[in-house]
């Protein structure tokens, strides 16, 4: 197995083919008020014939009429129109060349094609029309080997973001799933270090894993607002990369925290 199949695995095992929970929306029931209002039926006393007439040479005296007073027309405030949150410019929320160590290229599409690093592999079922951004840097030479591969997911569905922020901090259920993935012998599983400095709105894992060679695999996953931000390092186990996964996903999260408005 190449180790860019091991990394679509092992995305697929951790964070893009997880169900998120299902939502179940409450069902209102209208109540209907049955009409209460009874009929009043007039009851006029009928005239008694034996009533006096008034003789012909009574005045009469007029009585002067008022006009109304004019009653003023309260002024009715118009019903504000809430503004829709503007999609965020995302454009500019991404790691290049200038940000890496000198070594790494940028792989060509084809170059990743090949390899089987895509954004439909990585974006996993959040769907390949939601990934922005998606890129891949290799560092190779005879002493270090690191592979990176980033993306932002955009936007996340509300039961998405609640999946997310339920398994924050909860790294074994990333570890069992890892466990599981066919063709795949997982030494050790540990969660990433680093993470605490987003305070709550990361998920990471560092995992060692042996294809051809003893492989390290560091992923890292930033929420803000609606906005995924993710990047997976591989390198040769027992020797450090030239970049760590927590350097770039910081770097990553504050460019989005500058493109995003309202989340």
């Amino acid at each position: 197995m190449s180790k860019l199949a091991f990394w679509s695995l092992v995305m697929c095992a951790t964070v893009a083919c997880s169900p998120a929970p299902a939502t179940t929306l409450p069902t209102v029931t209208s109540t209907l008020i049955p009409p209460t209002a009874a009929a009043v039926l007039p009851s006029a006393a009928p005239i008694s014939p034996t009533a006096t007439s008034v003789p012909p040479t009574a005045t009469t005296t007029s009585t002067p009429t008022h006009a109304p007073t004019p009653t003023n027309t309260p002024t009715l405030s118009p019903t504000a129109t809430p503004t829709a949150t503007p999609t965020p410019d995302l454009a500019a929320a991404t790691i290049t060349l200038k940000d890496l160590p000198a070594g790494f290229r940028a792989l060509s599409p084809a170059e990743a094609q090949q390899m089987g690093a895509t954004a439909s592999a990585l974006a996993g079922s959040f769907g390949t029309g939601r990934a922005r951004n998606f890129a891949v840097f290799l560092y190779s030479d005879p002493r270090s080997y690191e592979l990176i591969a980033l993306l932002l997911v955009y936007p996340l569905s509300t039961p998405e973001t609640a999946w997310f922020d339920l398994q924050v901090s909860k790294h074994e259920p990333f570890c069992q799933a890892l466990s599981n993935s066919p063709g795949l012998t997982i030494k050790s599983c540990q969660p990433l270090q680093g993470t605490d400095e987003f305070k709550g709105r990361a998920l990471g894992a560092s995992i060692g894993a042996t294809t051809t060679i003893n492989l390290r695999v560091d992923i890292a996953i930033v929420r803000r607002g609606t906005v995924a931000a993710v990047v997976y390092g591989f390198y040769s186990e027992g020797t450090p990369p030239p970049i760590g996964v927590i350097e770039m996903v910081r770097l990553l999260d504050a460019r989005v925290a500058t493109a995003v408005v309202g989340e």
